[in-house]
């Protein structure tokens, strides 16, 4: 069962959504302004944190396991300069 998304997480998600009109920033567009860019796999994992999804839920959408979902998470936080799922989501709401 997913975990319910708390409401920290439900406003960051309606930023990022309010602000790119309901469509996620490109990869291109993201990576322009990182020193690190975001590898393919780990935009999909930060398009699936996005969409609210669950380690778990994020691990059987791209065929990885939990511990590679946990890995990318990590590398996400460290090249956008964040610690947490929200400041994720707010990060790429100031991206779009």
């Amino acid at each position: 069962m997913a975990k319910d998304i708390v409401p920290a997480e439900r406003l960051a998600l309606s930023s990022v959504k309010s602000a790119s009109s309901n469509q996620t920033p490109s990869i291109e567009s993201i990576n322009k302004s990182l020193a690190k860019p975001l590898s393919p796999q780990e935009y999909k994992v930060l398009y699936l944190i996005c969409e609210a999804k669950s380690n778990p839920e994020i691990a059987q959408i791209l065929f990885i396991s939990v511990n590679k979902v946990k890995s990318h998470i990590k590398s996400i936080y460290n090249k956008l300069g964040v610690t947490s799922k929200v400041g994720a989501i707010n990060a790429l709401a100031k991206k779009s």
